[in-house]
């Protein structure tokens, strides 16, 4: 009898956590829009450069989190590298976002090229990084080639706000280890 006592007792707590777990879930307020985005930039290697399939290489929202992928660890026994990203998340802090929102604040999308050549030809390899900033219209998307931030050249292309906010992801982003060895970290 004593048994039956303890199983029904150890039943009803079980249940009971449960209606209370499920409480909480559905008692927690969530709101019905997504986050805002403020702008996400990806890259894509061309030939023999990493990465050779798009990465995301920084996403911001409005309340500060980051989305970024980088490369999975590196396997010296695999019999082929694996090219993979792991998708990392963080937040900036509010000085920071407030940094980032005035930069993109200053370039002026509308009037922004879909397309930015290289600067230099490249012989077998070349870099395409993408910046999509969402507007009233959709999302205006600028494609830059070889882009290259601390070259002299590129700062009489490109847009100097657009070169600003690169700069300012480029030092923002979280980097790995491997990352930062292999200068995989950088906008090219």
């Amino acid at each position: 009898m004593g048994r039956i006592k303890s199983f029904r007792f150890g039943l009803g707590l079980i249940f009971c956590l449960l209606l209370a777990n499920f409480a909480a879930a559905f008692g927690q307020q969530t709101s019905d829009k997504p986050e805002a985005l403020v702008l996400e930039v990806t890259r894509k290697g061309q030939g023999n450069i990493f990465p050779l399939r798009e990465q995301l290489y920084f996403r911001l929202y409005g309340s500060g989190r980051i989305e970024y992928e980088t490369p999975s660890p590196f396997d010296p026994e695999a019999s082929k590298p694996n090219w993979d990203f792991l998708l990392k998340t963080c937040y900036l802090t509010k000085e920071q976002t407030e940094q980032v929102l005035q930069h993109v604040g200053k370039v002026d999308v509308e009037k922004l090229n879909s397309f930015y050549p290289p600067v230099e030809k490249e012989i077998d390899a070349w870099m395409v990084t993408t910046v999509r900033f969402p507007t009233s219209k959709g999302s205006k998307e600028v494609t830059l080639q070889n882009i290259r931030l601390h070259d002299e050249k590129t700062t009489e292309v490109y847009p100097p706000y657009l070169l600003k906010l690169l700069r300012l992801i480029e030092k923002l982003r979280p980097k790995t280890e491997e990352e930062s060895t292999y200068k995989w970290d950088k906008l090219y």
